[in-house]
């Protein structure tokens, strides 16, 4: 895992429980994100759920055959998908899966990204994922400088609380035009 831990990196869960596949998959991610990109990892769907849902994830690459699981690939979209810590964190799908529908399933269930192991495109890959994580990387630098300004507005207002409510709201609502996370 990497060192940095700031604001502006990108916090990415991956739920893989292939050792070598996990490997290489960080590998990769390091050599495109550098610093900017922290990867943990989880070897269950139970240890998934728990990470995601305690955690604050920028981005979910999962593998859909977990071994010793009775969970269809579709269930393990659904499982991951329908998690609180979900809720507007992109889903990605990097697996052995061999059914030629699932791309599309997955597709029609949310997931952001596609990718079969058995047919591994690194450059298109690499440059999909800088896209997906691009939005992420601006989103979570505007909400730091909103969150910035208005803190700099508290101190040099010294506002009331009615005041600061006003203005919270207006900056609510700034986020949801922008498609910005709420804390």
């Amino acid at each position: 895992m990497s060192e940095s831990t700031g604001p502006e990196v990108i916090r990415a869960l991956f739920a893989e429980p292939d050792d070598e596949s996990f490997a290489m998959l960080q590998r990769l991610f390091e050599s495109w994100f550098d610093k900017y990109i922290v990867c943990d990892r989880a070897k269950t769907l139970t240890e998934a759920v728990q990470l995601l849902n305690s955690g604050d994830y920028d981005l979910v690459i999962s593998e859909l055959i977990f071994p010793g699981r009775p969970e269809t690939p579709q269930q393990v979209i659904t499982t991951l998908g329908t998690q609180p810590g979900a809720a507007d964190t992109p889903l990605a799908v990097i697996t052995d899966c061999e059914d030629p529908t699932m791309p599309l399933k997955a597709f029609r269930e949310g997931i952001s990204e596609y990718f079969a192991k058995s047919d591994l495109k690194i450059q298109l890959m690499e440059y999909r994922f800088r896209n997906l994580l691009q939005r992420e990387y601006r989103s979570k630098t505007l909400e730091k400088q909103i969150d910035a300004s208005l803190d700099r507005f508290r101190k040099a207002f010294d506002g009331s609380q009615g005041e600061i409510s006003v203005l919270n709201n207006v900056i609510l609502q700034m986020k949801k035009i922008w498609e910005l996370p709420t804390p």
